[in-house]
């Protein structure tokens, strides 16, 4: 996934995935077992932007699905 800058694929099992990007820190390490609402970085700034900005992504089978299904049932 280039252009996405520091790039973080978390593994909810059952093949979700969420991916996060532009990060400009990981507070967790490779293969940490994460929970629910465990901070896993801070946000950088993006390629082409000079504000901080962030990429969410959802995947379930390597397929993207739309953030607001899950986000709106926070």
């Amino acid at each position: 996934m280039k252009g996405y800058g520091n790039l973080l694929v978390v593994d909810h099992g059952g093949s979700y995935y969420s991916v996060y990007a532009h990060l400009d820190e990981f507070t967790c390490a490779l293969n940490d077992q994460l929970r629910a609402s465990a901070i896993v970085g801070r946000v950088g700034r993006g390629v082409l932007s000079e504000a901080a900005s962030l990429y969410f992504e959802i995947r379930k089978e390597g397929i993207p699905e739309d953030p607001l299904t899950w986000v709106s049932q926070l």
